[in-house]
């Protein structure tokens, strides 16, 4: 529920405004009590409004997790909260109803020109916690680029509160944005970079931040079920040669899992892969000699017994391995 502290921004922050919107009610019968907050806080929101806001009913489709609240403007929502607009999060709440009946206010910033000439549609999520000092400022952000561009569906998620749907994203800490489902950014991010993570969605590089984001924010089983689908091998190939001892390990454990799934899903992969076997890093030649004796391809027969003769012991044994593995295999 809102405070008066809370009521006065309302009254204030609509007053003289010339709004015609709904907040639309996904109401949830397994979270009944949270669900019947998020109403709550709609009809308290509609009465500060003068009868600018109305609430109606909805029906859920498309919301990852219910309950929750969404802005419609004409009968279309593209922004839809699945927290409590309350306290620090509910001036970025305020200034979304304000800007979505007069987006074409803010077109003038490049940012804004640039979203105006996206061809796919967008998603956003932007997981949050109550007391995050940097949360209501990147929820602001992500906002403000749907309030501009329709294309941009926005979801604000409490992330203590849906747990099962932040956990689907390995967040552990706020905030947390989450483009389209793939590419994660975590901590203080801008709205000009969030539009131009849209915009690049297009760009040859982009699958490759993709990929390196999985992998930065946890999601190894996510990568290692593209990698036994044949999918990013490319890009598993460009960010293992770029790797350093600690960002290989996402990769390590990544590759041994889709090993597990799809035996051989990584040969495609091997050309790339066995020119990390020259490389000056000791423990990228090593670890690369274990994974390509996992791999099990033949192909790399010749480029091991290579290494039976690097100066560094380690990589030596490892490749001894991984021949053994292949030959006897």
């Amino acid at each position: 529920m809102l405070g008066d502290l809370d009521l006065k921004r309302i009254r204030d922050g609509l007053a003289g405004r010339d709004l015609e919107l709904a907040l639309v009610h996904h109401a949830s019968c397994e979270e009944k009590s949270f669900s019947d907050t998020l109403l709550a806080i709609a009809e308290q929101i509609a009465e500060q409004s003068g009868g600018r806001v109305s609430i109606r009913s909805g029906d859920g489709e498309g919301i990852p997790a219910l309950p929750a609240l969404s802005l419609s403007v004409d009968g279309s929502s593209n922004i839809h909260y699945l927290a409590e607009p309350k306290g620090p999060e509910l001036p970025p709440f305020l200034e979304a109803l304000k800007d979505m009946t007069d987006g074409c206010r803010v077109k003038s910033y490049d940012w804004a020109d640039k979203l105006a000439s996206i061809e796919k549609p967008a998603e956003l999520y932007v997981f949050m916690a109550e007391g995050c000092p940097h949360c209501p400022q990147v929820v602001r952000s992500v906002l403000r680029v749907a309030s501009v561009c329709r294309q941009v569906a926005a979801y604000v998620i409490d992330a203590g509160r849906y747990e099962r749907l932040a956990g689907d994203f390995s967040v552990r800490s706020v905030p947390f944005v989450v483009l389209d489902r793939e590419l994660s950014t975590i901590g203080p991010v801008s709205v000009e970079e969030i539009a131009e993570q849209i915009c690049d969605r297009q760009s040859s590089k982009y699958p490759t931040r993709v990929f390196e984001s999985l992998l930065e924010t946890g999601r190894v089983s996510e990568v290692a079920s593209r990698i036994s689908r044949g999918k990013n091998l490319k890009e598993f190939s460009t960010v293992w040669v770029r790797s350093n001892t600690s960002s290989r390990l996402g990769l390590m454990m990544a590759a041994e899992l889709g090993l597990n799934i799809t035996p051989g899903c990584l040969a495609d992969a091997v050309p790339e892969l066995l020119a990390a076997l020259s490389s000056g890093d000791a423990a990228l030649r090593g670890d690369t000699a274990d994974l390509l004796g996992q791999i099990g391809d033949r192909r790399a027969e010749e480029p091991l017994r290579g290494l039976l003769s690097d100066p560094n012991p380690d990589v030596v044994e490892l490749a001894r391995d991984a021949l053994e593995t292949l030959t006897c295999g």
